[in-house]
């Protein structure tokens, strides 16, 4: 039976003050920087006055990814606070962590708190495109799903950050599908579980609604969504919105649209499969900020979801015919990952309306992961990408995550510290409640 810190939460507009993070008054402070141009993530790093290091990391596998290091000016030592790992969801990539202000976007909360924050490029993405051994036009280039990201991409995440940093465990957080690769990881790979000391999931994409359950719209746009996919995979064409700067360009101008970004008939999709418009999303910078998140990815990942949401089940890939699936898996279904596996302290929080982790599935996954002490919370009015854009995410979301994190590192020492002449420091101090 599952040890729960709290029972099922629903957080209201009011939010949940506490600890060491107080979300700022002034409105300005939680609008995005840039309203016509698209930023990368070095200039939403640098902006917010921080020092930008970019790695290049090697899976197991072959793959080059990029990983992104934030440091507060002038610190170079590689001994600071607890590392925290943030993995992006499905076809997003690390600007979308960086989506509110300076004050109010995650990374830098936790960074200015002490944190050590690193954001990773899973396979596929723009700069995580490439391999070792195989060109670019090399179908094996792109021949993997998102149990790859789980196993390999993630590891060496992971295994880097430890041997920068010095640390023998780190901190997650995981949006979507960023959520559901660590629980790949955790039932695949268990040793790994010595190395994380708490994950965070928002919007965790495990389990999925069946998608002839959702309403009749999205479902059409599911279906479109698919042929273009296997369509794709008829043609050889192995990287999903491979034309990223048209895309990108499109998303830019409906920030121009002096309507309602969810009422702009160029975002009327997009606004259906992450929810309905809940107004915490700045609509006249909406355009701007998803232009700066959209990246690529393989057709075979986006193959595999859509069987998750064919089935509503979080199984292996599924090879389509029973003869592969038992050379694979030694059964002619692709077996489901065993979520009872995954044991590591959870913050789980999940939205009301939102479309691709519906609260429905999480609630499914939830009961799945039967091992894990967690906590969970059901966000009144949140869709998929409030957790990201969303007004109120620093309030209702992220304090909360503060708090986790301090609560979880507030005894922790790390074993292996690269600098051993002081004395071992998390770099978070925990401030006195009265």
């Amino acid at each position: 039976m599952r040890v729960e810190f709290a029972f099922i939460l629903v957080a209201l507009s009011t939010g949940a003050d506490c600890g060491r993070y107080t979300p700022p008054t002034n409105p300005r402070e939680y609008d995005f920087p840039y309203t016509s141009r698209v930023p990368n993530v070095r200039d939403l790093i640098e902006h917010a006055g921080f020092r930008h290091d970019q790695y290049k990391v090697i899976t197991g596998d072959g793959h080059i990814l990029s990983l992104h290091r934030l440091s507060p000016p002038g610190l170079h030592s590689k001994r600071r606070g607890v590392p925290v790992l943030f993995v992006n969801g499905y076809c997003f990539q690390s600007e979308g962590w960086m989506g509110l202000g300076r004050n109010t976007s995650l990374p830098f909360i936790l960074t200015d708190l002490g944190y050590d924050v690193w954001l990773g490029d899973e396979r596929g993405s723009s700069r995580s495109i490439g391999h070792i051994k195989y060109s670019l036009d090399d179908v094996r280039t792109y021949s993997y799903t998102f149990h790859e990201m789980g196993i390999y991409d993630l590891p060496a995440f992971i295994d880097h950050i430890l041997r920068e940093t010095g640390h023998d465990r780190l901190l997650y957080v995981g949006l979507s599908l960023g959520s559901g690769i660590f629980t790949i990881l955790e039932s695949e790979l268990p040793a790994y579980r010595q190395k994380v000391i708490g994950a965070v999931f928002l919007g965790p994409a495990i389990h999925l609604t069946n998608w002839q359950d959702g309403s009749l719209i999205y479902y059409g746009i599911l279906r479109v969504f698919d042929s273009m996919i296997e369509a794709q995979i008829k043609m050889k064409k192995w990287l999903l919105l491979a034309n990223e700067p048209v895309i990108k360009t499109a998303l830019q101008s409906c920030s121009l649209v002096p309507v309602n970004l969810y009422l702009s008939g160029c975002l009327t999709g997009i606004g259906l499969n992450f929810g309905r418009f809940t107004g915490n999303m700045n609509a006249t910078t909406g355009g701007v900020q998803l232009a700066s998140v959209v990246t690529s990815t393989s057709v075979f990942v986006s193959k595999h979801l859509f069987q998750v949401l064919k089935t509503g089940e979080f199984r292996k890939y599924d090879y389509g015919n029973k003869k592969m699936n038992m050379l694979m898996y030694g059964t002619e279904k692709p077996p489901k990952y065993d979520l009872s596996k995954i044991k590591t302290p959870l913050l789980v929080m999940y939205g009301s309306v939102d479309n691709m982790a519906a609260p429905d599935a999480v609630e499914r996954s939830i009961e799945d992961m039967t091992s894990s002490p967690m906590e969970r919370y059901l966000l009144d009015n949140f869709n998929h990408i409030d957790f990201l854009f969303g007004r109120r995410a620093p309030k209702e979301v992220y304090v909360r995550v503060v708090d986790f994190f301090d609560r979880l590192t507030a005894s922790y020492r790390p074993n292996n510290i690269v600098d051993q002449s002081k004395p071992a420091n998390t770099g978070v101090t925990r401030r006195d409640k009265n």
